[in-house]
């Protein structure tokens, strides 16, 4: 989830952005990437088929932004103020005393993203990378902390540089000015023409989570009937996506995403396989690794998270609530 959360940096900066929101007079749920990526396609589905209306709430459509302050900005100004957002930016804005609550988790998995090199190439295994250049999006950002981190766990020794951008390091390793570089899905499935998977963060990190749904604490209490029909009716969502790939591909594209429906079955079939897409239970065992990255993009400065202050479990079915 790379462009999600490019930076967690210039926190004063957030708030700012957040309380200039202009009023939205309809009930959108604002999530990041809608329509691009992978992480808000139960989202998708869950318009696209009725089950909002279905679980009795209104959701007048989903609004897309490229996460951060924009996503968080869009749900506060929105009727129904929740919405979807990566885990550094939700932690960036409590920092910056925003008293946001992690109602569910949205994707628990890197499943999504990947380094790639040139097709054809001799680069196919991360030990293969060993003394290369490898990209990563820019500092700070969520692809620099997680190739860190796989460098120190695998030993493996790379020269990583910062490339500006996904698609400004395909360029560089299209040119051969780099072994690898950083790529999710579906983009990746667009582009396997072009470039050829080396490894995936899963291969070597734990799960961990990395998109959540949030809301502020005081509109979750007064609103605890309509979050949780939220919750349910995504619930639905994501088992249609295990239990039939191919309905829920249409019901995705149905829902406002544009790409071929070979390659958002494909896309689905595989994330599923690994259960990319949480039902909501938030773990703690899955925060805890989040440490490291939130401390390297500023989003927190102790490493000993209160996580019992961020996460409130009332609104999960209790199935879901009961999982800690």
């Amino acid at each position: 989830m790379f462009k999600t959360i490019l930076r967690a940096a210039g926190l004063a900066s957030l708030v700012a952005a957040i309380t200039a929101a202009p009023a939205m007079a309809d009930r959108q749920i604002a999530a990041t990437h809608f329509g691009a990526l992978t992480y808000s396609m139960p989202l998708a589905i869950a318009q696209s088929q009725g089950y909002f209306s279905d679980a009795g709430v209104q959701v007048d459509g989903i609004l897309t932004s490229k996460g951060g302050a924009t996503a968080i900005r869009n749900a506060m100004a929105s009727e129904i103020k929740y919405g979807e957002v990566g885990l550094p930016a939700l932690m960036a804005a409590r920092r910056s005393g925003l008293d946001l609550v992690i109602v569910y988790v949205a994707t628990a998995s890197h499943g999504d993203a990947m380094w790639v090199s040139r097709k054809g190439s001799p680069y196919k295994s991360l030990k293969d990378l060993e003394g290369q250049t490898v990209t990563y999006t820019n500092p700070k950002s969520g692809s620099e902390t997680n190739i860190r981190q796989i460098m120190a766990i695998s030993g493996v020794n790379m020269n990583l540089v910062a490339s500006g951008g996904l698609r400004e390091g395909l360029t560089m390793v299209a040119t051969g000015d780099a072994a690898a570089a950083p790529i999710v899905e579906p983009i990746a499935s667009l582009q396997a023409d072009k470039f050829q998977r080396v490894f995936r963060i899963n291969d070597v990190l734990p799960r961990m989570v990395t998109i959540v749904g949030f809301a502020p604490r005081d509109y979750a209490e007064a609103h605890a009937d309509e979050i949780r029909k939220i919750i349910e009716a995504r619930r639905r969502a994501v088992k249609l996506m295990h239990s039939d790939p191919a309905a829920a591909a249409e019901a995705v594209l149905a829902g406002g995403y544009r790409y071929p429906p070979q390659v958002v079955e494909k896309v689905i079939r595989d994330l599923t396989a690994e259960n990319f897409w949480s039902e909501g239970a938030v773990l703690t065992v899955e925060l805890e690794p989040n440490i490291d990255q939130l401390i390297g993009v500023g989003a927190i400065d102790n490493p000993e998270v209160d996580w019992s202050a961020v996460v409130d479990r009332r609104y999960l079915p209790q199935d879901l609530g009961a999982q800690q």
